[in-house]
């Protein structure tokens, strides 16, 4: 659905309008010709005669009814009239729908010494493909416009080629059924041999890394081909469902406390980036490491943070990376609903081959429930052995295997049995109390400690998204009592910490026998006025912005559990890949 069916070059200038150049070539078959396969399908259905016609292989375009059309598409001059827009449509959108075909581009106006030259670099989609992919199609024809455009300002690059092409066509006696001008064309101008170039690596990559006129680097990429060329190997019915608009979501939820796992060989991810970012993309390799935080690697490779941003969505958006929590063993996994762990799974044998001795199956089944990497080892286990579950987590990650769960929280107090004190705590959340209480225990493990329970420099953390509200209007949040404080004293302060608080709010908090503790209450109201307590934020978010430890945070959470609920689920800026039955 993302392959382009054909890329059409047309001009339009003063001399008029000619489609220069288009690939595939296009060939009408006859009726004759038509074998007993095609007698059902429509009579003036238009094949493709690519390069690879040597080996036997023709593709077909589309099924079009010129005779309703009563136009004739295997026309180049009907094609060029088509594209060949008027100047008041130039640099903007174009798109022409004709029964099953959906013609985008981005015609580019070029003005050299004498006129103006209008170019239009034209995909065939089928009309039925997503907004999504036609949008890229149309971003894509705008970045050749402005590549040629700066070439041609440069050394006229792009009058030259047209001069060329321009050349064959005059000199060679025209004739639908012979690929001859097309095939001179390809030979002898460098335009054409890229924009084959580039039709056949959207066809089978979606990665696109060419250079205009040995100059200019085009990288682009189609994020719904990529992403689904990355999972290849798992030979199943379900299909990763990607758009570029869910990418950029995710991109956008990236925080400081994130890290990212590389899917590919670090050899691999300078093709993806033109020249000029190549620098910094070495620079945030080498301080890469899946345990890290972006904060961490960016302070490491001395990168401003949001440039640290900027390269990570771009790797994800070219399916390099994925984004994750980094990785420690605080981290409760689970394995993934469209996992494909049958036995006769090609990653079963992949994984076999990696990790020698080991069964994917067995290692696996550990995370049938959801369960802590730190629930799966112990302290007086080796520290190699610690360090190869850790590398087999991520070679599941990396593989869509896995899902991390996160820990969320929302404030609901019970108003009907206020004393009920059954409500869920730390110690019973999960499906299986045993692994749950591992995974939200504060031990530490030597290898993979928790990257957010040393509290971090204030100076270095952006702002939260919430506006801290004043609570009273005589009293800080962040007072604490002191020694001599009457009862009476302490009473008022209560009070005024939950003056924000409707009457029954107020009550059910009351009943809690932590809240009359001044600091704990102190915490816990703070941390609901700064908005954590809606179901927004996770455990690692409020540690990461509050500069809280695990250990004081489930402490907290704990001895206020009549009133908050916890509940487990995956981070947004991780969870944009999706999958889908074909």
């Amino acid at each position: 659905m993302e392959n382009p069916l054909s890329i059409i070059l047309v001009k339009s200038d003063s001399k008029g309008d000619r489609l220069l150049f288009r690939y595939p070539y296009v060939q009408i078959k006859e009726e004759n010709e038509i074998n007993k396969n095609d007698r059902g399908k429509n009579p003036y259905s238009i094949t493709l005669l690519e390069e690879q016609q040597k080996e036997g292989n023709t593709m077909r375009l589309a099924g079009i009814d010129t005779a309703s059309m009563n136009v004739q598409l295997e026309s180049d001059e009907v094609l060029s009239s088509l594209f060949a827009c008027k100047l008041e449509l130039a640099n903007q959108k174009f798109e022409l729908k004709i029964n099953d075909i959906r013609f985008v581009s981005h015609p580019a106006l070029m003005e050299t010494k004498n006129s103006f030259i209008l170019i239009n670099i034209v995909f065939a989609l089928q009309a039925q493909c997503s907004y999504s992919i036609v949008k890229c199609y149309y971003e894509l024809s705008k970045r050749l416009g402005l590549g040629l455009l700066y070439e041609e300002r440069r050394v006229n690059y792009l009058t030259k080629e047209m001069k060329t092409m321009l050349k064959i066509h005059d000199d060679t006696i025209y004739d639908h059924k012979s690929e001859k001008i097309f095939d001179t064309i390809l030979q002898k101008s460098s335009l054409a041999q890229c924009l084959k170039t580039l039709y056949f690596d959207l066809c089978n990559t979606g990665l696109i890394n060419v250079v205009l006129n040995e100059s200019v680097t085009l990288c682009f990429c189609l994020p719904q081909k990529a992403w689904r060329a990355r999972f290849s190997d798992r030979k199943t019915k379900s299909q990763p469902l990607i758009d570029p608009e869910v990418i950029d979501r995710a991109i956008m939820s990236l925080k400081p406390y994130h890290g990212f796992l590389l899917l590919v060989d670090p050899s691999e991810l300078l093709d993806c980036v033109p020249p000029s970012s190549a620098k910094i993309l070495l620079q945030l390799i080498e301080s890469y490491n899946p345990l890290k935080s972006l904060q961490s690697m960016s302070t490491d490779s001395d990168l401003p943070l949001d440039q640290v941003y900027q390269m990570v969505g771009h790797l994800v958006y070219w399916a390099k990376a994925t984004i994750i929590y980094p990785l420690c063993e605080t981290n409760v996994y689970v394995i993934s609903p469209d996992a494909p762990i049958h036995v006769s799974s090609p990653l079963v044998e992949k994984f076999a081959n990696k990790f020698p001795g080991m069964q994917l199956i067995e290692v696996i089944s550990d995370f049938s429930l959801p369960t802590s990497i730190g629930h799966l080892t112990t302290p007086l286990q080796h520290p190699a052995r610690q360090g190869r579950l850790a590398q087999m987590v991520l070679w599941m990650l990396q593989h869509h295997l896995l899902m991390q769960l996160h820990t969320y929280v929302q404030f609901m107090p019970s108003y009907e049995k206020p004393n009920d004190t059954s409500g869920l705590s730390l110690s019973d959340f999960g499906s299986t109390p045993t692994k749950q209480s591992s995974a939200l225990s504060p031990e530490k493990s030597p290898t993979m400690s928790d990257p957010l329970d040393v509290p971090v420099n204030s100076s270095s953390v952006r702002a939260i998204p919430y506006s801290q509200k004043s609570l009273s209007s005589n009293m800080s949040v962040d007072e604490t009592p002191g020694s001599g404080k009457s009862v009476e004293d302490e009473d008022e302060k209560i009070k005024g910490l939950l003056n924000s608080f409707d009457e029954c709010d107020r009550l059910a908090i009351l009943k809690v026998p932590a809240s009359s503790n001044l600091e704990d209450l102190n915490l816990m109201v703070r941390l609901k006025q700064s908005g954590y307590f809606q179901g927004e934020h996770h455990l690692e978010e409020i540690m990461f912005y509050e500069n809280l430890r695990r250990s004081q945070l489930l402490q907290l959470l704990d001895k206020f559990r009549d009133v908050l609920i916890l509940y487990e689920t995956e981070d947004p800026a991780s969870c944009f890949l999706g999958f889908k039955t074909k």
